[in-house]
């Protein structure tokens, strides 16, 4: 993805990616009392050091290259003592250190008289079913080669064989919190339940990796937010998200990257807002799920979803118009629109100048009546048929007579067009 898209997203690397808990290790050895160590017979190769002592956290050494005969690791290392957090902070003013490890082994809060500075680095580990949330001021704020860490604080105690650590509850910024800037940036979030949410006015996410969570991040019941650069992946559970946005008035979602979640990107009652030049791959049910949406979905690119776009919902609460324009969609359906409780009306439906080369159905149909007031499908690239007749025959799904709206379908072309997808 990055060598297709190097301008969105996050650069997938070492220190997104790399937890020592997933891995089964190549070598074990242990220092003397100076920190000097040796291992022997070591294959050549690239390999990631972890350093590590029991109650002194670790750190790791990326991409460490061993060649034939001796080699130094000269790296000069320290190992910081965890600092085990209590319920709630006792000074005013808080910093979390860079290489530093923070364990929360019970429900936390920051008061609102109360401030906390995580730097970059810093780990935050989190036990199971345990949430940390914010009141108060707060500064969220890593950098690119040295991220803030937030993760369960799970399956450290066993270092010999891959193990998948259990969620903790959520990581909460309540909406009386204060957070520096109105900015997210270069956080790496896995193994929470909720991983991140926020509930401060306008505030702009970017620059950050959510993974193995049931909700990466999730904006919740704000008039505005921004996410961009952001990177969701492998939240697989029935009816997780890479990112939720839930009751959230206004928006834009632009520049992301969505992978192997169950929906990438869910969005939901009252948005009126953007999402564009995002790439969806390889999500369960959708990569994009919206309920009770307006607004414009346009320049995305959609690969090995199962649905590409499924939708519902935006005729009871909002007067406006869902426009789906210039997507590439490559899954093995395009469209679904779908019965979800009381979501199930999009008053007037824009798809113009997009590319399906869907697998099964380009559009499909499914649950009670829709009640479209307009649905205007004309301008589309068809997977090369031409004929409305054939069209039909892959568009719609469970049509009958209950839907009295049926989509116009001119100037259909027939070569794909080229100013489509990510831009």
């Amino acid at each position: 993805v990055n060598n297709e898209y190097p301008h969105i997203g996050v650069i997938i690397n070492q220190h997104t990616e790399f937890d020592h808990r997933l891995q089964t290790p190549v070598k074990t050895t242990t220092s003397d009392s100076n920190g000097d160590f040796v291992v022997k017979n070591f294959p050549v190769g690239i390999y990631n050091v972890v350093l590590l002592k029991q109650g002194w956290g670790f750190t790791y050494l990326y991409e460490v290259r061993i060649y034939k005969d001796d080699n130094d690791l000269s790296n000069q290392v320290v190992l910081h003592e965890e600092v085990i957090i209590p319920d709630y902070f006792q000074e005013s003013n808080n910093i979390f250190e860079t290489g530093h490890h923070y364990l929360f082994q019970n429900d936390v809060v920051l008061l609102p008289d109360q401030s906390l500075i995580i730097q970059s680095g810093a780990i935050l580990r989190i036990s199971p079913g345990i949430q940390f949330k914010i009141h108060g001021n707060i500064t969220l704020q890593g950098e690119e080669d040295n991220l803030i860490w937030i993760t369960s604080n799970d399956k450290f105690e066993n270092q010999s064989v891959k193990s998948e650590p259990e969620k903790y509850n959520k990581f909460e910024i309540s909406s009386i919190a204060v957070l520096a800037e109105n900015m997210i940036n270069w956080v790496k979030v896995d193994y929470g339940i909720v991983g991140l949410m926020n509930q401060v006015e306008g505030v702009t996410i970017l620059n950050s990796t959510f993974r193995f969570c049931d909700i990466g991040f999730q904006s919740y019941n704000v008039n505005y937010t921004e996410i961009y650069n952001i990177l969701a992946h492998h939240c697989q559970e029935p009816n997780s998200n890479g990112v939720y946005i839930n009751s959230v008035e206004g928006g834009n979602v632009f520049d992301n990257i969505f992978i192997s979640n169950y929906h990438g990107l869910e969005i939901k009652d009252d948005f009126i807002g953007d999402v564009y030049n995002n790439y969806f791959s390889g999500n369960g049910f959708a990569g994009l799920r919206i309920l009770d949406y307006s607004g414009s979905i346009n320049h995305n690119e959609f690969t090995s979803n199962t649905n590409d776009i499924a939708y519902s919902g935006n005729d009871a609460y909002l007067q406006g118009v869902m426009k789906i324009l210039y997507n590439n969609f490559n899954s093995e359906t395009g469209l679904k629109h779908h019965q979800s409780n009381n979501y199930s009306i999009v008053d007037s439906l824009i798809i113009n100048k997009n590319n399906f080369n869907s697998n099964i159905l380009f559009v499909s149909y499914y649950g009670r009546e829709t009640c479209l007031n307009y649905f205007n499908c004309d301008m589309n690239y068809f997977n090369g048929l031409i004929q409305t007749e054939e069209i039909m025959e892959y568009f719609l799904d469970h049509w009958n007579e209950l839907y009295e709206i049926v989509p116009s379908l001119n100037n259909i072309y027939q070569n794909p067009i080229n100013s489509t997808g990510i831009q």
